[in-house]
């Protein structure tokens, strides 16, 4: 009778030790790269571009066009901004170089962005426009900064 409990216990130490071998790996999440010969200046601008003709949703709208700032900023800068929340975000932007009526103007639109995409605020086509020539401009802004 003592052999059949060797038996079950030898059986489940196999299957758990060739489950611990085979189990299937988690992919680990990439982090995005930064591509070699790739202008961040001109992918940014060629994007913005693509948003006004696709004319997405409103949300959808704010949320590529914060997308594309955040990207530049990081690819340009090498500021985490992709993980940062939007007033942490303006703490750090505040000491890259933009004139400061050119940051409060971009610091209010990544705010408004914000307030679409969260508090489901409904914004008017001159608040779309506004948002999107402050972060065009303040990313041409950038651009020329680093010249």
């Amino acid at each position: 009778k003592q052999w059949w409990m060797y038996a079950f216990g030898g059986a489940l130490l196999l299957l758990l030790t060739i489950l611990y071998f085979f189990r299937k790996k988690k992919p680990v999440p990439a982090v995005p790269q930064i591509a070699a010969g790739i202008n961040p200046y001109e992918k940014a601008m060629k994007e913005l571009e693509q948003l006004l003709q696709l004319k997405p949703g409103v949300k959808e709208f704010h949320s590529r066009l914060t997308g594309i700032f955040r990207l530049y900023i990081y690819q340009r800068k090498g500021i985490l901004s992709l993980q940062k929340t939007t007033d942490d975000l303006v703490l750090q932007l505040k000491d890259i170089g933009l004139p400061k009526d050119q940051f409060d103007k971009l610091s209010q639109a990544l705010r408004l962005s914000d307030f679409v995409k969260f508090a489901k605020y409904v914004p008017t086509n001159d608040d779309d426009r506004n948002c999107f020539d402050e972060i065009k401009k303040s990313i041409m802004a950038l651009e020329q900064s680093e010249s």
